[in-house]
């Protein structure tokens, strides 16, 4: 793994940019350096520690000639893993060595789990009612409490009165995009919905770009105007059955977008 290689994986994996991911790396690089400088051991929970190596100077005898060859006193960094690495409990080696939790089955779109630190972060400052489309072992569903899964239909249940927190099948979006707007009108308090950035779809161009980031929407004979806010998110690692953790998925697919209705006030 290259340097830049590294700073992206951290940048994905801790939901920073890759400047703040390149000062972590530096930050880590420097307090190894100066450990070492100190003649200090670097103890890492849960990966394993550094130490300063020093040997000897020696004398060698030059194989081919014969001569005899003073060799100085050097230094180096020795590195003892934790027993968490070697019994494979670290993620990478723990993706290494089961290859299938790498990655999410081919063509499923409609399994992926939103990363439980995000979900809890939305919580938070929603607090959210209901996960609209949800499984029992998505973090979701643990962190919120009550969800409805495929075979409940989200789609077919009443949001009225509702928070709504909602990452709904990507293979079929437009259906719960045009059920937000309408259970807004009929009452819902709030909706949070994680979709694709596929801003070229005809059902982005139809629910979101004509209404998002702008006035309220007024609805017939209503009062209740709904605002719709948008915001853009970086590429996520996404958990799907199995693996709701997305342990050792390090390659998201794109980036994401949350869309935001709630009550014009």
């Amino acid at each position: 793994m290259t340097h830049r290689e590294l700073i992206h994986r951290i940048a994905r994996r801790s939901y920073v940019t890759k400047r703040t991911a390149a000062r972590m790396v530096q930050a880590f690089g420097a307090a190894l350096v100066g450990a070492a400088q100190r003649g200090e051991r670097l103890n890492v929970a849960g990966v394993g520690v550094f130490t300063l190596r020093r040997r000897k100077a020696r004398r060698i005898r030059n194989p081919v000639t014969g001569e005899t060859i003073q060799l100085p006193e050097t230094l180096s960094i020795g590195f003892r893993a934790s027993s968490r690495v070697l019994r494979g409990g670290a993620t990478v080696m723990q993706a290494d060595m089961f290859p299938e939790t790498r990655s999410r089955p081919e063509g499923d779109k409609d399994s992926r789990y939103t990363p439980e630190e995000l979900v809890r972060l939305l919580h938070a400052e929603h607090r959210f009612s209901v996960d609209a489309a949800s499984a029992p072992d998505a973090p979701s569903s643990s962190v919120i409490g009550r969800y409805w899964t495929m075979a409940d239909d989200g789609l077919a249940q009443s949001w009225r009165g509702e928070r709504v927190w909602c990452n709904p099948p990507w293979s079929d979006i437009e259906p719960w995009v045009a059920k937000a707007w309408e259970e807004m009108r009929m009452g819902c308090e709030l909706v949070v919905m994680l979709l694709p950035t596929w801003t070229d779809r005809e059902w982005w161009h139809r629910h979101v770009e004509p209404f998002r980031d702008r006035g309220p929407r007024y609805y017939p004979g209503q009062r209740r105007g709904v605002c719709m806010r948008t915001r853009f998110l970086r590429r996520m690692p996404f958990g799907h059955p199995g693996n709701p953790h997305a342990v050792g998925v390090d390659d998201p697919p794109f980036w994401c977008v949350l869309v935001v209705w709630e009550v014009a006030e």
